[in-house]
């Protein structure tokens, strides 16, 4: 988390400044205090989106993989709605598929590509 302080909100706006007169059409703001993102954008005039940095912003972004849940271990960030426990799902499919390759299951016949009617390899 950066712009805990005064000091520290004035920096990242001194970057954002000169990212902005260097021709940056936007700027993205992550893990911010919300006063501090909402000062940072009422000082630049192109938009500025936020992931993490409250409501005060030009737009939201949110990963796909923190929206539906699709975490791993106890990572459970606070910047986002979890609307959905993906992580289940995706873990169940990992851990059938390496039981099915270490058990012989997959690949079976019907996972594999079929040589032409007639095909014949010669001698090595």
């Amino acid at each position: 988390m950066q712009g805990k302080t005064a000091a520290a909100t004035d920096l990242i706006l001194q970057d954002a400044l000169a990212l902005q007169d260097a021709g940056a059409f936007a700027i993205l703001l992550e893990a911010l205090p919300p006063e501090s993102a909402a000062h940072i954008r009422a000082n630049l005039s192109i938009p500025v989106y936020g992931i993490g940095a409250g409501p005060d912003v030009d737009g939201q972004l949110v990963i796909s993989h923190d929206l539906l849940g699709n975490f791993v271990g106890s990572v459970k960030p606070r910047f986002v709605s979890r609307l959905a426990h993906v992580d289940a799902i995706v873990t169940g499919a990992f851990t059938q598929y390496a039981s099915d390759v270490r058990g012989g299951v997959f690949p079976a016949p019907q996972h594999c590509y079929q040589r032409d009617p007639g095909f014949q390899l010669g001698i090595a």
